[in-house]
């Protein structure tokens, strides 16, 4: 959360600026700080980033596949896959990560059977 100059909690000013995360948000963001720590090049697992990180590894994995559509991330496959940052963190905004994070999933729709009278 950032705070303006004015620290006073009841002021209007302080809840201007005061901005809630989602957990997408909040598991993004962390995993790619965990990510832009590692050496350049070297992917870590979605287990891996679940564990260091205390995150749910399935609710994680859908979140990493969200920021790999939005070119935040890249994966590998194999053995030795896992994600890594597809460009230098100093290129990456927290506006990026956030709303790649909270898009919505792409499901199909579900199938409408017609009722049996």
């Amino acid at each position: 959360m950032i705070a303006p100059a004015n620290r006073n909690a009841g002021s209007p000013e302080y809840a201007a600026v005061r901005m809630a995360l989602s957990h997408s948000s909040t598991y993004a963001l962390h995993a790619t700080l965990l990510l832009a720590k590692s050496p350049p090049g070297i992917s870590i697992s979605c287990k891996q980033l679940a564990r260091e990180g205390q995150m749910p590894e399935r609710f994680l994995i859908q979140i990493l596949r969200r920021l790999v559509r939005a070119h935040i991330l890249r994966s590998t496959f194999g053995v030795t896959g896992g994600y890594y940052l597809a460009r230098p963190p100093r290129q990456i905004s927290l506006d990026d990560i956030v709303a790649a994070a909270d898009l919505p999933t792409s499901r199909k729709p579900a199938r409408r059977t017609p009722r049996r009278p």
